[in-house]
């Protein structure tokens, strides 16, 4: 009976250490997922944004549409395969969506009339990209 006793209660004890570091790991793993999901949302936004500045410093217009709807062959196609492939559509619709969500809180935020006229100047020339991308 004193050895089942202590064996529950040794039970007890790494039941409970063990459920912490269940927690603790969950926890983790979400953290890791929001650390990805913004890696991946600022990989997006600096491709956007260097396209933009191609566009802007080559003065040659994107054709957005004939690229995404397919009218351009993708050998052709300026713009990430993301958004020119239909197999990807659902992907750059989530993406396009986190991208619009960034354009919107910066005028929602004070940080917009932090940045300088240069800054200002590129965010605004990709947002309209991002805008006629969707």
């Amino acid at each position: 009976a004193d050895q089942s006793e202590k064996i529950e209660e040794q039970f007890r004890t790494n039941g409970r250490a063990a459920l912490k570091i269940g927690q603790q790991l969950e926890m983790a793993e979400a953290k890791k997922r929001q650390c990805d999901t913004a890696s991946l949302l600022i990989r997006q936004w600096w491709m956007m944004e260097n396209l933009a500045e191609q566009e802007e410093l080559s003065g040659e217009a994107l054709q957005v549409n004939e690229e995404v709807r397919g009218a351009i062959p993708s050998s052709s196609c300026r713009m990430d395969p993301l958004f020119t492939r239909s197999e990807n559509s659902l992907e750059a619709a989530r993406a396009l969506k986190a991208l619009r969500t960034v354009v919107k809180s910066r005028g929602n935020s004070a940080s917009g009339a932090l940045l300088d006229p240069v800054s200002r100047h590129r965010f605004d020339v990709t947002s309209r990209l991002i805008q006629r991308t969707s």
